[in-house]
């Protein structure tokens, strides 16, 4: 129907849903099935086995020490996920060892199991995400959610209460594995590769800018537009002769970069250095993350809890009733999951707040 808006039914939204879901669903197989199980990454199966090691976190006690239950519970958390990631790792170190060369029943069941495993990790993509925005809508939104044609069944109603929970621990996992892949030395010459490019720009406008060999050279090519007014001409030499220095001092930080990457790979050439290099930086990338997440929590319950009057000028600009309205509907989300409870109630931020 067109009342001079394009109008979409629910059927024909059903529909693209569905046609959507069956493509990705092919791709996945496709995907997989060429791939190979061998050839592929076990997260698909590694997450739903982290997520059932999460509810180990529900047996520590309660304790006067809240910092402390939290350590106890990301650590438990940690040693679970390092323990499922290192197992993978062992065994796919002793599949490759010991399958070659391969029967043909191996190759079959490895491209069988492929097409398995991206079919889950396209599932585990899908739960994740759209369980976490139903469960968001539960809590956020709950007259827009009771407007969506779900089945009133028992394992919808865990689902949403555990989705946040699932998103939760595969943020955490990939960060863990992501950190463990870039490892320390490659992160810390990536941000060695961050400064000298930062510092050959602002180096090459400074010399431009007050060094007097080069600020004659600017006005030299200024005066090779006569035909343009003196602001505009200056801009002009200033820019090119900035951007001359910048390309000359950007090409040695690139060559100092090629240096140090030769570095790194002959020490990870090194395989337990190596594996040294990734658990240190997957134990910071995940203690960036812990802080990302505490940090999101803290912000919720200011809002909530807290004297916004405290803002000054914006607090009193605010419609405070609405605006803590909404945030306890957003404490209420990240309270609802077993493990993001735990995580909410034991912050260290939020226990740094005075009572």
């Amino acid at each position: 129907m067109l009342n001079g808006n394009l109008l979409i039914s629910g059927e024909a939204t059903m529909t693209i849903v569905i046609v959507c879901v069956t493509v990705f669903a092919v791709a996945s197989i496709l995907y997989g099935l060429f791939r190979k199980f061998s050839q592929m990454g076990w997260l698909p199966w590694q997450l739903p086995i982290i997520f059932a090691l999460s509810f180990l976190t529900e047996l520590v006690p309660a304790m006067e020490n809240g910092y402390l239950r939290y350590a106890i519970c990301v650590g438990i958390f940690l040693a679970g996920t390092a323990l499922v990631f290192g197992t993978g790792a062992v065994i796919r170190y002793f599949m490759h060892a010991k399958m070659r060369p391969a029967l043909l029943i191996w190759r079959f069941f490895d491209r069988l199991l492929g097409v398995v495993t991206a079919l889950l990790g396209y599932a585990v993509i899908l739960l994740s995400v759209g369980g976490l925005a139903l469960s968001f809508l539960s809590n956020v939104l709950p007259d827009l959610l009771g407007s969506l044609p779900l089945p009133d069944l028992p394992i919808v109603d865990w689902v949403l209460a555990h989705a946040l929970d699932f998103f939760v621990v595969t943020i955490f996992a990939c960060s863990i594995q992501a950190g463990y892949r870039i490892g320390m030395g490659r992160a810390i010459l990536y941000g060695i590769m961050f400064v000298l490019t930062a510092g050959s720009f602002f180096a090459a406008a400074y010399l431009t800018g007050f060094v007097s060999p080069f600020r004659k050279a600017a006005g030299v090519i200024a005066r090779g537009f006569p035909n343009l007014t003196p602001s505009v001409a200056s801009l002009i030499g200033f820019s090119i002769t900035t951007l001359i220095l910048f390309i000359i001092f950007f090409a040695v930080s690139c060559l100092i970069g090629f240096l140090l990457n030769k570095l790194l790979r002959r020490i990870r050439y090194v395989h337990l250095l190596g594996i040294v290099d990734g658990i240190l930086f997957s134990l910071v990338f995940f203690a960036l993350m812990c802080a990302l997440a505490a940090g999101v929590q803290y912000l919720a319950y200011y809002i909530a809890h807290c004297d916004l009057s405290a803002l000054g000028e914006l607090g009193n600009a605010l419609p405070l009733d609405t605006v803590r309205e909404w945030a306890l509907r957003v404490e209420a989300f990240m309270a609802g999951a077993p493990f993001a409870r735990l995580l909410y109630e034991t912050n260290p931020l939020i226990l740094l707040l005075p009572v």
